[in-house]
């Protein structure tokens, strides 16, 4: 029987395992970017906090230890300043990972590997 003769309504259809693990990598790439976005608020609120902003002038640029190739930059000017952030590769290292674990790949190549059983008891 076809996905398209299938009874069941189509909400109640189980969804494809690449949907769902894509869906759990956006989910871990986006809980990743939001935590190196507090981090690095975090980061700045200790650059102000030290007096970085009491200076004429002052630029800070540092990377966020636990998040590898992300930076934060903190500039103050006389009268004003502000604060940027650009995110590591972590974020997607973590999507990935996640993406990899939920899709299972070595479970579908052993199970692509041997002819299908009927079912048990059947």
């Amino acid at each position: 029987m076809d996905a398209s003769e299938d009874p069941r309504p189509s909400s109640s259809r189980p969804r494809p395992r690449w949907q769902t693990a894509l869906s759990a990598g956006f989910a871990a790439l986006a809980a990743v970017y939001v935590l190196e976005l507090l981090a690095g608020t975090a980061w700045v609120q200790g650059a102000t906090s030290v007096g970085a902003a009491s200076r004429a002038e002052v630029q800070v640029r540092e990377s966020l230890t636990l998040f590898p190739g992300s930076r934060v930059w903190y500039v103050w000017e006389g009268n004003g300043g502000g604060w940027g952030q650009s995110p590591g590769w972590s974020c997607l290292v973590a999507g990935l990972v996640v993406f990899l674990i939920v899709l299972v790949p070595w479970r579908l190549a052993a199970r692509s590997g041997r002819p299908d059983r009927p079912p048990a008891g059947g």
